[in-house]
């Protein structure tokens, strides 16, 4: 309960920190199309790419390729967000968040064997943990912008689950950084 007061009120202070020095409704002026870099559970990882629709919401893409290395995915991502702006000024924006996201990777394991009648022969059976994650995310977040780079912090709840674990809420913290094309 402690983490959660400390994380709302962070949330408040620097939102209305930011949001007390301007009060016109503005968004970055007619820039719908940005390109950039997404990092969270709920979010996805890799490289986004996000569109805004109306001055109020805006959807976004995360990727990250699947990276194959002898014949297996060491890892993979993808996510899609939604926003809904709450109210911004010209150097930011409040907005709060539903996102979707899922991972993939698959880990090599090696089972060691010891040969009791031979001391000098160990070998090893490798096989693959295969891992699969769908993560859903809520929450609030800001944006902050400098000419055409914008950065963003969020801060949410989110539902881990899993092929084989019980789904389980806790909080989250996500990030991205992006460049407005448009």
């Amino acid at each position: 309960m402690k983490k959660i007061i400390t994380l709302v009120s962070l949330v408040i202070f620097i939102t209305g920190t930011i949001f007390s020095q301007d009060t016109e409704n503005h968004t970055l002026q007619n820039r719908t199309l940005s390109l950039g870099f997404q990092a969270g559970f709920t979010t996805g990882v890799g490289i986004s790419l996000k569109k805004t629709f109306t001055p109020k919401f805006s959807l976004s893409a995360a990727l990250a390729p699947p990276f194959i290395e002898n014949g297996h995915i060491n890892f993979s991502s993808m996510g899609l967000t939604g926003y809904m702006n709450i109210m911004g000024t010209k150097h930011s924006r409040f907005f709060s968040y539903l996102s979707v996201a899922g991972f993939y990777w698959e880990k090599d394991h090696c089972s060691n064997f010891y040969d009791p009648y031979d001391p000098y022969y160990n070998y090893c059976i490798n096989y693959y943990e295969t891992t699969a994650k769908l993560n859903t995310g809520l929450g609030l977040g800001v944006e902050l912008f400098s000419y055409d780079l914008a950065a963003q912090l969020m801060f949410g709840y989110a539902l881990y689950t899993g092929l084989s674990e019980q789904p389980k809420t806790l909080l989250t913290v996500e990030g991205g950084i992006s460049y407005y094309i448009k």
